[in-house]
């Protein structure tokens, strides 16, 4: 079975990954889905660097557990908000890659093929 919840992607030495606890902090702070906020937090634009920093923060978290909101808000400011949001972009697709193969059925867990009888033996005469 996929993790739906394997959206990375880097800045840099930054890593942003989608994890389950990023997920609930984002659901939970916005009270929308991940894929929305998501989806509104990589448009750069008026209004949207609160929900970039926010997000950006939640899925730094997984590689940076000390995290806070100032160094998500110096990832945007170091790497610009639309390379950020291009980065959060990649994290929404490879998230919707996952989710989408989840859907689908993983070729890579099929059942394993029925064993094979085992073969006949047949009697072998003594020589001598």
């Amino acid at each position: 079975m996929n993790n739906p919840f394997k959206g990375e992607a880097r800045l840099g030495d930054v890593r942003l990954k989608l994890d389950v606890n990023a997920v609930i902090e984002v659901e939970e702070e916005t009270g929308e889905g991940i894929n929305d906020v998501l989806a509104r937090a990589s448009e750069v634009g008026p209004g949207q660097l609160k929900a970039m920093r926010f997000v950006v923060w939640a899925l730094m978290r997984h590689h940076r557990p000390e995290a806070t909101l100032l160094h998500a808000g110096e990832v945007i400011n170091a790497y610009g908000p639309e390379a950020v949001g291009m980065a959060l972009g990649r994290v929404l697709a490879a998230q919707s890659d996952a989710a989408q193969s989840e859907a689908e059925g993983d070729a890579g867990n099929a059942p394993a093929p029925a064993p094979k009888p085992p073969a006949k033996k047949t009697a072998r005469r003594k020589a001598g």
